[in-house]
């Protein structure tokens, strides 16, 4: 009976510790970050026009998106765009989009790096989107 509890507890205290290692690692989420586009882009399976976006990283439960808010005049739509994050070895010395030619001609944005992060969001599909 003694044995359990003290096994439980080191489990809790190591369950703990991951989830709080997790959280800390991830320092992106909630950030916000300014993207600009300079023609139309396909991001998940949601189509953005050329302009500039306000990018949010939000996580709900184990899923991670790129919330991306249209700031000019022409494109107040909301999109929300699911990612997986890919770790860099350091720190991005630069913004970076990586493009992708689609099969119908449309560009497909594959992912994007903002300066200082440590991790790359990578594109999938996404889950809702607002016009």
């Amino acid at each position: 009976m003694r044995l359990s509890l003290i096994i439980r507890s080191v489990f809790i205290v190591l369950l703990i510790f991951a989830v709080t290692c997790a959280v800390a690692t991830d320092k992106t989420i909630g950030k916000t970050r300014t993207l600009k586009i300079l023609e139309p882009v396909v991001a998940g399976d949601t189509h953005l026009k050329a302009g500039e976006y306000r990018v949010t990283h939000v996580v709900e439960g184990e899923q991670h998106f790129m919330v991306l808010t249209g700031t000019s005049s022409t494109n107040k739509g909301e999109y929300r765009v699911k990612c997986q994050m890919k770790t860099l070895p350091s720190k991005a010395s630069y913004d970076e989009q990586h493009l992708a030619p689609g099969p119908s001609g449309e560009n497909i944005l594959m992912s994007v790096t903002f300066q200082g992060d440590t991790v790359e969001h990578v594109f999938g599909a996404s889950d809702k989107s607002k016009n």
